[in-house]
């Protein structure tokens, strides 16, 4: 993608893509002969693993099967001519992406939450990969944004974490665990102390390098 730059806090920093959204378009449905048929093998791993985090982009389903877009792709349309699936096309700032959700799951209230779904996306598809026995799981309020819960085995035993997706604009939500801006100089000046941040760019261009270590942290 490209994506310009932008001043945050007086520095010229590269943008996040998902920074914010600008809207939004259902695809229509387009069911073929094949919708009565069963799905089975990595149809049913795509389903499980859309049913976890609700919405997808392609790239975080390619991270999570190790396998190619252009099979990941396939598959997508397939489930999607089967009527299992939909997807939602978003504008941003800087581009445009597409979020492949489970049929029977509501579709995103706007394009601003379809950028942090598509974010949080992004950190289950790095998480799963690299936390055993990790559970995660959506959190929805109508009068807050969407977060998401993470729980796990770490070195004190099991922990609980919430995670804030604050899009550029959005207020902070005091409870969290973990917060994602789209840069991380957002991430420095509006993370609470004591908790834990990361942005966007660390998620997204950092190929190889181990989750925990694109995470930081304010002291207290």
């Amino acid at each position: 993608m490209g994506v310009p730059n932008i001043e945050i806090s007086g520095k010229i920093v590269k943008d996040s893509a998902f920074a914010i959204g600008r809207s939004m378009v259902v695809s229509k449905r387009q069911v073929s002969s094949e919708i009565n048929l069963y799905p089975s093998g990595m149809d049913l791993e795509i389903l499980k693993m859309l049913s976890i985090n609700e919405a997808l982009m392609l790239n975080s389903l390619v991270r999570l099967f190790d396998s190619y877009r252009t099979k990941i792709d396939k598959l997508l349309i397939k489930l999607s001519n089967r009527g299992l699936v939909k997807n939602v096309s978003v504008a941003t700032e800087h581009t445009m992406f597409k979020l492949w959700l489970p049929m029977d799951t509501k579709v995103p209230r706007n394009a601003q939450e379809a950028c942090r779904l598509a974010m949080l996306g992004t950190f289950f598809s790095l998480a799963f990969k690299e936390i055993p026995n990790l559970q995660w799981r959506l959190i929805r309020n109508n009068k807050a944004p969407v977060l998401a819960e993470m729980t796990f085995i770490g070195k004190n035993g099991e922990e609980k974490w919430i995670i804030d997706v604050p899009r550029r604009g959005e207020k902070p939500q005091e409870k969290a665990t973990l917060y994602i801006f789209p840069t991380i100089e957002e991430a420095v000046s509006l993370t609470p102390k004591g908790r834990r941040f990361t942005s966007d760019l660390f998620l997204l261009k950092n190929a190889g390098t181990p989750l925990n270590k694109r995470l930081l942290e304010h002291s207290n």
